[in-house]
């Protein structure tokens, strides 16, 4: 008995909406000839799992946008940092051109680099 304890539970994975939304179609045709309350119920539950799916493409999109919007944020953030590295590069070589005399990649050909330090 100690041995079953043990064991983990498997985990079983819930059918996918749109299986039960299948199985439930097929219901509906095999519910076409039944009475009216079974139609109603069918009806019911095509109803509910069209819902539910909707809900769950909604949430995926919700997400999606989500992610879009950080991703933009953090473009502009780096865009940003960007372009003042730019402008603090561009100040560099105008101060290395007016102290030296040289420009910046002159002076990093004498010294055998290339122009990173």
């Amino acid at each position: 008995m100690s041995d079953l304890s043990n064991q983990p539970k498997k985990r079983i994975r819930k059918r996918s909406l749109r299986l039960q939304l299948e199985a439930a179609l097929r219901d509906a045709e095999a519910a076409a000839t039944a009475d009216i309350s079974t139609q109603k119920l069918v009806q019911i539950r095509l109803t509910t799992l069209t819902r539910l799916l909707n809900r769950e493409r909604s949430d995926r999109l919700n997400d999606a946008r989500e992610e879009v919007a950080v991703l933009r944020a953090e473009v502009e953030r780096l865009t940003r940092q960007h372009e003042q590295e730019s402008a603090e590069l561009a100040r560099l070589r105008a101060v290395c051109r007016t102290e030296t005399g040289l420009t910046f990649d002159e002076i990093a050909k004498m010294g055998g680099r290339d122009g990173r330090s």
